[in-house]
């Protein structure tokens, strides 16, 4: 609230966490991928990132993976 959004960085910060191993910072930066916000659209490598997320125990990525 009261910033403009900005998808560049975003993703700047989501893959240095997910560097980290954090799960929910996969799925945020899948998403990403799967829409082109931010990245090139690439849709392999958002199912990637949901792999490693729900190997990881993470709900969001599991059914977005189901539904992909």
């Amino acid at each position: 609230i009261g910033v403009q959004q900005d998808s560049n960085e975003a993703v700047n910060y989501w893959e240095k966490a997910v560097e980290l191993g954090n799960s929910d910072a996969m799925y945020k930066l899948a998403l990403c991928y799967k829409y082109g916000k931010g990245v090139e659209q690439d849709v392999s490598k958002a199912k990637s990132l949901l792999q490693m997320a729900s190997e990881l125990g993470n709900n969001d990525a599991m059914n977005a993976l189901k539904r992909m």
